[in-house]
């Protein structure tokens, strides 16, 4: 019993935490770009602030953790809670960890290129300039356009409104955000192969904002051993 509830306080503290993360990635990445908040969904205007390339790595090393790599945790908890109300419990947990792996691998990606060629464009001619722009932005159309906002935007919209339906039964509010947060992923993604800008920016938006509430919730109340 004693290992259950360390556990079960981990799950929650490590969930949380995640949303600490998430959201400092947002305030670094802020920062990076100097409050020009179109840079979170269009990369290619980075490289006008490349002084802060030290900024724009940290930024995306907490997304990695923030957003995905610290969900870990709760994806398998919650499995279990899945296993007993749903026969769709392995589809909807894996959807969970394929959102997080994709995820952090593209946020991977661009800790270390990001970095690297904004550096590099502080002391490059009018010339290399040109390549490093366009250098950047078919590696960051890769990440943005095809891993995170189609990809893993679809994966993870199928686990929380999976996930949101299951929770709605006992946590009703909870259960409403999480279905929300699905929502609004499945939307950034259909939006995205739709050509849809402004529905997969709202998407989008709202995701960057619910994805950082919805962990903090659900992990203070897993580290209460109210679910």
């Amino acid at each position: 019993m004693q290992t259950t509830t360390s556990y079960q306080r981990l799950t929650g503290l490590l969930t949380m935490f995640s949303a600490l993360l998430a959201l400092g990635s947002m305030v670094i990445g802020a920062f990076a770009v100097e409050f020009n908040f179109d840079a979170f969904s269009d990369p290619t205007i980075l490289l006008n602030y490349s002084s802060h390339y030290e900024a724009g790595k940290w930024s995306m090393l907490l997304d990695m953790l923030g957003y995905y790599l610290l969900l870990l945790p709760v994806i398998f908890y919650l499995h279990e809670r899945l296993m007993a109300k749903t026969p769709w419990a392995n589809v909807f947990t894996f959807c969970g960890l394929a959102y997080v792996l994709v995820g952090a691998i593209g946020a991977a990606i661009l800790a270390s290129v990001w970095p690297q060629q904004m550096q590099r464009y502080l002391v490059a001619d009018p010339a290399g300039r040109a390549v490093l722009q366009s250098g950047l932005e078919n590696v960051s159309w890769i990440v943005y356009g095809g891993m995170w906002n189609i990809l893993e935007v679809l994966l993870c919209g199928v686990w929380w409104l999976g996930l949101g339906f299951v929770l709605k039964k006992d946590f009703r509010a909870l259960g409403i955000v999480t279905i929300l947060l699905g929502g609004a992923t499945l939307a950034d993604g259909a939006g995205n192969m739709a050509g849809l800008k402004s529905v997969a920016e709202t998407g989008l938006n709202l995701y960057l904002v619910l994805a950082i509430v919805w962990p903090a919730w659900i992990g203070w109340l897993i580290y209460k051993k109210r679910l």
